[in-house]
């Protein structure tokens, strides 16, 4: 992982992808994760109860094309005061309880300073 964030009783670990939606790899980032996840488990004894005080977060660029789309979903995302999980490391959840996030830098700048 990029960087790690203690905020709030929780570890956010991030990932920068400098790419579109469109060229992300995302079993790359699956697999980054999962040996971050595993390494934390292994070198602090974390029980699964603790791996839920941990979040991931995806920051991408996205083209221009996906920030027409974004604006819709940013808007939604305000107005319902619920983040855009990142479905391809779903498997987090229901294997550990971790949340993932998917994030333009923008979203990301507003996500540290609210939470």
């Amino acid at each position: 992982m990029d960087a790690s964030i203690f905020k709030f009783d929780k570890l956010i670990l991030v990932e920068f992808k400098n790419q579109s939606n469109k060229k992300l790899n995302h079993q790359e980032i699956r697999l980054k994760v999962l040996e971050s996840i595993d390494f934390l488990r292994a070198e602090y004894n974390l029980s699964n109860e603790e791996c839920q005080l941990i979040e991931v977060i995806l920051v991408n660029v996205p083209s221009e094309e996906e920030k027409v789309r974004n604006k819709a979903r940013i808007h939604y995302q305000k107005l319902t005061n619920k983040n855009e999980e990142y479905k391809q490391l779903e498997c987090l959840k229901f294997r550990y309880g971790i949340l993932t996030y998917k994030f333009d830098n923008k979203i990301f700048k507003e996500y540290l300073e609210i939470s």
